[in-house]
């Protein structure tokens, strides 16, 4: 009888805990949330919005997609995945002006320091860079180059070609 009664008690705190679990972890789940960074300095401006955190695999990874305008400032904006050891982190930046008209910047995760699932994670983002001079921009994630903008020759949308179009447009090339 008394055998019975520690494994009743030991199955109710084993399912007890795993509701609990579950329900922790669809309370902390970062997916909906949307955060912004801004610097704004004399000669130029940027805004970095964290979209979506999810677990990684769900979309590639680095600079997706870019665009440069230019009015009375040339706008360089981008769009993006960066990998992070969870979900439950934002994005921050460092911008340096590396020479007239040239800057860096260095995007980096920002760890929320609340309780989350444990798994890979991968932050998607948006951002806007403004100067009044730009010839070009060279995007970092945590000190690695993953893309550069060179502005001159980039005014307008960016068509992102995938490897087959890209061998087809040189195969086609070769007889005209």
């Amino acid at each position: 009888m008394e055998m019975k009664k520690v494994k009743l008690i030991t199955a109710l705190l084993i399912i007890s805990v795993a509701v609990i679990t579950t329900v922790s972890v669809a309370e902390i789940s970062p997916e909906s949330s949307e955060r912004t960074f801004n610097i704004s300095e004399e000669s130029f401006s940027l805004e970095l919005e964290t979209v979506n955190q999810t677990c990684h695999g769900q979309g590639a990874l680095g600079v997706n997609d870019y665009n440069v305008s230019e009015n009375s400032l040339v706008t360089a904006s981008f769009e993006g995945s960066i990998q992070t050891p969870n979900p439950c982190h934002t994005l921050q930046a460092e911008v340096a002006q590396v020479e007239e008209g040239r800057y860096r910047l260095d995007i980096q995760p920002v760890s929320e320091n609340i309780t989350c699932i444990e798994c890979v994670g991968q932050v998607s983002y948006r951002g806007r860079f403004e100067a009044e001079t730009l010839s070009q921009l060279e995007i970092m994630y945590e000190g690695s180059s993953v893309e550069t903008v060179e502005v001159e020759e980039t005014i307008g949308p960016v068509p992102r070609q995938n490897f087959l179009t890209r061998f087809m447009d040189w195969f086609t090339g070769l007889f005209n």
